[in-house]
């Protein structure tokens, strides 16, 4: 924080004649994780959830990732649409992926502090480092807790891109059509692949039904599949006759809870 060797570290950019130090010190950043997002009815979400590194940029993107999951489930469990069971889910979800984002962007800077380490040795930076550099190999896990049916596709669990997408009367973008429900979609008007009881109880429910306008991406729904998308765009099953969801993942029963547990 010495003003002169503020200007040591500038000097090949910047000298004390062409600027003036407002402001100088040392940034320690933290890497951690609350025990647990959830404690009866209050939630902890962005950086009293989690605090991460800055060297991925990732911080409030995964600040408002939790505030995108927990929000709809709020409002299910507020207006009787669904049990509060359903609520222990954000803690399942989200904080697997904030610990995943956390170690990430630890990698990341360690990496940085490694290629300025080679910069004065002329060693490289370890070869397990070198997935976290911007554009590496190092992948963020998928949801496989909570919410979602694993196992039946590979992008169960993964975030639905933003693709074009239509419905009886328009066409657009998949966050334009599905707004804040559940939707469904598949290469072709998902409706005609519903049996009509099926049918009935996910247009009870509220759901979008949407044809996928992408010759690319509607080859992902090959054989008549049909994608179910949760409110956050998080991919809940990818099979031909989706059943309504099951809003505690532990109840077996696979349909929706209609009005709040007494409990």
């Amino acid at each position: 924080e010495d003003p002169r060797r503020v200007w040591e570290l500038l000097a090949p950019w910047l000298g004390a004649d062409r600027g003036r130090i407002e402001r100088a010190v040392v940034y320690r950043f933290h890497a951690t994780i609350a025990s647990t997002f959830r404690r009866g009815p209050v939630f902890l979400a962005g950086d009293a959830a989690h605090q991460t590194p800055p060297f991925a940029g990732q911080g409030l993107c995964t600040g408002l990732r939790d505030i995108d999951n927990l929000a709809w489930k709020l409002a299910a469990v507020w207006r009787g649409q669904a049990s509060p069971q359903l609520l222990d889910t954000y803690d399942q979800e989200r904080r697997p992926a904030a610990v995943a984002m956390v170690h990430h962007s630890t990698r990341t800077g360690m990496l940085i502090d490694a290629y300025a380490e080679s910069t004065r040795t002329g060693v490289p930076p370890p070869e397990e480092l070198l997935a976290y550099g911007y554009g590496g190999g190092a992948r963020l896990p998928d949801m496989a807790t909570g919410l979602v049916r694993p196992g039946r596709s590979e992008w169960v669990g993964r975030r639905m891109p933003q693709l074009p997408v239509a419905d009886s009367q328009r066409s657009g973008r998949l966050d334009d059509l599905a707004g804040q429900h559940w939707a469904l979609l598949s290469a072709e008007d998902p409706r005609e692949g519903l049996g009509g009881p099926l049918r009935a109880a996910w247009e009870r429910m509220g759901a979008v039904f949407l044809r996928v306008e992408d010759r690319n991406a509607a080859l992902l729904f090959e054989g008549g599949k049909i994608a179910v998308l949760r409110p956050d765009r998080i991919v809940y099953a990818l099979e031909r006759e989706p059943a309504l969801p099951a809003f505690h993942p532990m109840d077996g029963s696979g349909g929706l809870s209609t009005s709040p547990d007494p409990a």
